[in-house]
């Protein structure tokens, strides 16, 4: 059953009197609608990467080498990160970027500030 047909279905139930429940529901399913164009808005957005300028080009190398570090060794403290990035040549400010540059893929498993906190990045469930 779709979303159409369970907002339908409970558009009618508001009509039979009970809507206190049913209200919030829907206005919960017009939030998740909501999101769900959202996303797809991003989606359409998303191109590929122009790879024209030497710097876009080492930006991606250093993209693939934080992903690449992290899906090898697992979640690492930032501290342990920042060591082997400048061991493969890559400065913390630029590893910095990298990070900030890669939102949803490079993760924390605690908040930023949390001294527990490790990157990781999120297997493929495929």
């Amino acid at each position: 059953m779709g979303r159409s047909e369970v907002r339908q279905q409970l558009v009618e139930r508001v009509k039979d009197g009970n809507t206190a429940a049913v209200r919030l529901i829907i206005t919960l399913l017009e939030e998740i609608e909501e999101l769900h164009e959202r996303v797809d808005a991003l989606e359409r957005r998303k191109v590929e990467p122009q790879v024209s300028t030497p710097g876009a080009k080492v930006r991606m190398q250093h993209q693939q080498w934080l992903i690449d570090f992290l899906t090898a060794r697992g979640p690492c403290k930032r501290a342990d990160v920042v060591d082997a990035a400048e061991e493969a040549g890559i400065s913390q400010g630029t590893l910095y970027r990298v990070r900030r540059s890669l939102v949803g893929v490079v993760l924390d498993t605690h908040g930023w500030r949390d001294p527990r906190n490790c990157w990781y990045v999120e297997e493929d469930e495929g």
